[in-house]
């Protein structure tokens, strides 16, 4: 019996030829590319649902020990060179005895995301994660991964693909860099003109308070001036600041008492108790603040003490909890009568520091109850 194979061998070369055909593309490809079997995890993942588990993402958030298992289950059974130079191994064994241990703090996000997609039938996942090479270099790569036509059902045969933007990312990084260094620059630049323009209105108002005799409306023009002086001092500060953004307050309140003394200069004998933490303010905390203690320092030293009387002004600011702080700030003085409270608000500027503890989403309370003026108010910066 004689059998004509001729078809058979064509055939079976032509097989051959488009399997060489496709490793060849496989392999010469620029692309990275993982064949890879998800077979097990697949059937893993449907034990867990059959069992009753409904909610996989929920589950394998809760149970990180299921989720490294199922990540254990995968197999790869090829990859082409382009995954060697993209980790920097020197073997494509190299790559298949380590690709587990390639990975990074949100490699674990990373794995949720594809166990979500087999547990939701889907057959093609896509995500930006981070690597890290078998030199220890950090790459930013795209991961797309699809189930080949014909598995959909076992997610036996997978191709992954990874698309390396490392460069793009350092190169978006040094835009943003020189773009933060113009913004800090402008930033900068705006600080110094506010504080210019203060201290030219600061310079206008001290013009005009030279023609005035009236002492009561000198009195005024003095107390204005110290408002001003108190904001272009954080705008001074600001600018000489390497952030921009924040000042160091206990510094900024040094000034700001200097600033009061030499202002107010008969009343050198009263000594100011500082303690205040090691913090840093934002423009949003630290004017609304500084203006709040101007106005309590101001009090005190014009009607806390008699002329030539020792006394004794203190502040404290720190930390308390979740970001909160507390301010005491008070004196030793004759001290704030309820009556006059009631009777006189706008006299003695307590609205206006009402105002400023409202703006700073905080209440300040007044002690009456022991000798001297004493101030309490819990607040948290912005």
């Amino acid at each position: 019996m004689v059998c004509d194979i001729t078809e058979k061998r064509i055939s079976e070369a032509k097989d051959h030829e488009n399997l060489q055909h496709y490793l060849s593309l496989f392999e010469d490809s620029p692309v990275p590319i993982w064949d890879e079997d998800f077979s097990q995890i697949k059937q893993a993942i449907d034990e867990l649902k059959a069992s009753g588990i409904k909610d996989i993402h929920t589950y394998l958030l809760e149970n990180t020990h299921e989720l490294i298992r199922l990540a254990e289950l995968l197999i790869v059974n090829k990859i082409n060179h382009a995954v060697v130079d993209l980790n920097e191994a020197l073997s494509k064994d190299q790559v298949l005895s380590n690709f587990k241990y390639l990975i990074t703090d949100n490699s674990f996000h990373y794995i949720l995301l594809q166990m979500d997609a087999i547990a939701n039938g889907k057959t093609e996942c896509q995500f930006d994660a981070e690597l890290v090479t078998l030199k220890g270099n950090k790459r930013h790569i795209h991961f797309r991964w699809k189930v080949v036509k014909g598995y959909e059902t076992t997610y036996e045969k997978v191709f992954l693909t990874t698309t390396d933007f490392t460069d793009r990312i350092k190169e978006e990084n040094l835009v943003l860099q020189q773009s933060n260094r113009e913004k800090e620059t402008l930033l900068k630049e705006i600080h110094h003109r506010v504080k210019n323009n203060l201290q030219i209105i600061s310079s206008l108002l001290r013009l005009q308070a030279h023609t005035i005799d009236d002492e009561t409306v000198k009195s005024i023009f003095d107390v204005s001036l110290n408002r001003i002086s108190s904001m272009a001092t954080v705008h001074e500060m600001l600018y000489r600041s390497s952030e921009y953004s924040k000042i160091d307050y206990k510094e900024y309140l040094h000034t700001l008492i200097h600033s009061l003394i030499d202002t107010i200069s008969d009343q050198h004998s009263i000594q100011f108790q500082i303690e205040v933490e090691d913090v840093v303010f934002t423009i949003e905390t630290a004017v609304p603040l500084g203006l709040l203690m101007n106005e309590i320092l101001t009090n005190s030293i014009k009607h806390a003490f008699k002329a030539g009387e020792n006394g004794i002004i203190y502040i404290r600011i720190k930390a308390t909890k979740d970001d909160h702080f507390m301010l005491e700030i008070g004196d030793n003085g004759s001290g704030i009568q309820q009556t006059d409270i009631d009777k006189k608000p706008e006299t003695l500027g307590l609205s206006l520091i009402d105002s400023l503890a409202e703006q700073l989403g905080a209440k300040l309370d007044l002690n009456t109850a022991t000798p001297g003026t004493h101030y309490v108010m819990h607040f948290s910066p912005e």
